[in-house]
């Protein structure tokens, strides 16, 4: 017979893991994760995207498709490396400062 803690673990697996099988981990050079970026400053009711944070070496983006073609939202998140990312951009994203506001285009 199953123990109570294996049959909660299964129980909970299959909760959870539906939901992270549509993410996506992917590298994108620099140019590319500035124009994902940009999104960040447009309004959508279908899509988003948002600055997730970065790392002593890379840094993060989050887009989200709730009308994916499969009929299911899926998530991409989207990371380049600081270094290859403009100074002022890089600084920003280094003091937690997102350069990006979401649903306000800037000037640049």
């Amino acid at each position: 017979m199953l123990s109570k803690s294996l049959i909660v673990a299964f129980l909970l697996s299959m909760i959870f893991l539906p939901g992270c099988g549509g993410t996506r981990i992917k590298h994108v050079p620099a140019p590319e994760f500035l124009e994902i970026a940009k999104q960040i400053e447009q309004m959508s009711s279908a899509t988003w995207t948002t600055y997730i944070g970065s790392s002593k070496t890379r840094a993060y983006l989050e887009y989200g498709d709730a009308l994916a073609s499969s009929g299911t939202s899926r998530t991409i998140v989207y990371w380049t490396e600081l270094e290859k990312l403009p100074q002022d951009v890089a600084k920003n994203l280094k003091a937690a400062k997102s350069p990006w506001v979401p649903g306000c285009k800037t000037k640049r």
